[in-house]
C-alpha cells in the first residue's frame, strides 16, 4: 500500500508536566539520526519523544510544541536517495497536498493539521495529536455492534464531510480511523487524497498484478473499489466502498473480500458483494447487513447514493437498536418485578408455589 495509518500504540503517555516536554531529550537511534539529520530529538521547534507508527511513506513521531504548549504528531517522509532539490519539492508538495486537504475540511471527525515544514532534506507535517487506538485495534477485541456502530457514524461522518468539501480520501480502513480516548472518532491520512473529479493513477493499466507491486499501489487493495480496480478514477462512491468494507470487517470480524494472492483478492472483489453474513453473527441485525452490502455493490450507482444518506440510514438503526435495549430492558426488570411480587404472595398466602414440595410444607403447617 502506498500508505499506511498513524498506527498509534498508546502504552506510552505524555508526562503529566507538559511544561517540561520542551526540554526533554534523549539519545537518537542511528537510523534516526539519519532520517533527522540532526544530534538532538528536535525536528524545527518540534521536540520528538517517540515513535507513534510507521508505514512506507514515513513515520509519525508523538512531539511537543513548545511554542503553543501543545503534543502533536509529526508525520517525516522517509529518506528517498540523494538529497535533491527534486526530492525535497516531491515530498513537500506530497504533505502540502495533505495538509490543504485537510485544512479545507474543518469537521471534528477529521484529524486537525497544524503546520507543514522542511528542515535540510526532511519534509513533515504536524497534526492534532490523538491519544486512542486505531478502529482496527480497537476492534481487536471482542465487540458488540452496539458498541462498534456509533464508531463507523462518526467516521462516516467525516467522510461525508470530506466529500462536501470536494475531496476523495481514496484510502479508508480501519487503520486510518483513530478512536479517540475522548470518544470522537477521526479520519485521519488525507496523503493519497485527490479533489474530486482529478483523474487518478489506477492499479489496472498502471501496475502489473502482482504480490510485489503493492507497496507502490494508490490506496490498500482489500479496500479498493472495483472501479478503482478497473482503471476508472476514485469518486465519493469509491470512498464509500472502502467505507462498507471496513464496516464489514468491523462488525463480522472478517473482510467481505479476501485471497491469497492480489490477483485472487481482485477477482473476488470483482465477483460481486457477499449474498450472505458469516453464519456465526446472527447477533448483527439483518437490516444493518443489508444497509453495508448496498455500499458494497458492484456498480457504483447501485450503492448509497452519498456518506450523508448511508450515515442517516446507520444513525436510524443505531437508533432503534437503542429502543429495542431499552424495551429489552423494561421487559426484563418487569418480569423481575413479577417473579418478585409472586414470592412474597407465595410465601405470605400459601396459595403459590413452584416447588410441589415447598407447597405442601407451606399447606401443611
Amino acid at each position: 500500500m502506498i500508505t499506511r495509518a498513524i498506527d498509534i500504540g498508546m502504552d506510552a503517555s505524555l508526562p503529566d508536566d507538559l511544561e517540561d516536554l520542551c526540554t526533554t531529550r534523549r539519545t537518537l537511534s542511528p537510523a534516526e539520526r539519519e532520517l533527522f539529520g540532526t544530534p538532538a530529538d528536535a525536528l524545527g521547534r518540534y521536540s520528538l519523544l517517540g515513535k507513534l507508527g510507521s508505514g512506507s511513506m514515513g513515520v509519525v513521531y508523538r512531539a511537543y510544541d513548545p511554542r503553543l504548549q501543545r503534543p502533536v504528531a509529526v508525520k517525516v517522509l522517509y529518506p528517498t536517495g540523494k538529497k535533491t532539490a527534486h526530492l525535497v519539492s516531491t515530498g513537500d508538495a506530497r504533505l502540502l497536498r495533505e495538509a490543504q486537504a485537510i485544512a479545507r475540511l474543518s469537521h471534528p471527525n477529521i484529524v486537525a493539521v497544524h503546520d507543514v515544514g522542511v528542515v535540510g532534506d526532511r519534509v513533515f507535517l504536524t497534526m492534532e495529536f490523538v491519544e486512542g487506538p486505531t478502529l482496527r485495534q480497537f476492534c481487536d477485541a471482542p465487540r458488540g455492534w452496539r458498541e462498534v456502530l456509533p464508531l463507523l457514524i462518526q467516521a462516516g461522518r467525516g467522510l461525508a464531510a470530506a466529500h462536501r468539501g470536494g475531496v476523495i480520501h481514496r484510502d479508508i480502513k480501519p487503520d486510518n480511523i483513530l478512536v479517540g480516548d475522548d470518544g470522537r472518532v477521526r479520519v485521519v491520512d488525507f496523503s493519497v487524497a485527490r479533489p474530486q473529479g482529478f483523474s487518478a493513477e489506477t492499479l489496472v493499466g498502471k501496475f502489473r498484478l502482482t504480490d510485489t507491486e503493492t507497496n507502490v499501489l494508490v490506496g490498500t487493495p482489500a479496500y479498493m473499489a472495483p472501479e478503482q480496480l478497473r482503471a476508472a478514477p476514485a469518486c465519493a462512491r469509491s470512498d464509500q466502498f472502502a467505507f462498507c468494507v471496513t464496516a464489514y470487517e468491523c462488525l463480522f470480524g472478517e473482510r467481505p473480500f479476501v485471497g491469497p494472492t492480489l490477483r485472487t483478492l481482485i477477482d473476488n472483489v470483482l465477483a460481486g458483494p457477499p449474498t450472505q453474513p458469516p453464519p456465526f453473527t446472527q447477533q448483527v441485525p439483518r437490516a444493518l447487513y443489508q444497509c453495508i452490502v448496498r455500499g458494497l455493490a458492484l456498480d457504483a450507482d447501485d450503492r448509497w447514493p452519498d456518506m450523508d444518506i448511508l450515515v442517516a440510514h446507520l444513525e436510524d438503526l443505531a437508533a432503534r437498536g437503542q429502543r429495542r435495549s431499552s424495551l429489552v430492558l423494561a421487559a426484563s426488570l418487569g418480569a423481575a418485578a413479577a417473579l418478585t411480587v409472586g414470592a412474597v404472595a407465595a410465601h405470605f398466602t400459601g396459595t403459590s408455589c413452584s416447588h410441589p414440595e415447598l407447597a405442601a410444607h407451606i399447606g401443611a403447617r
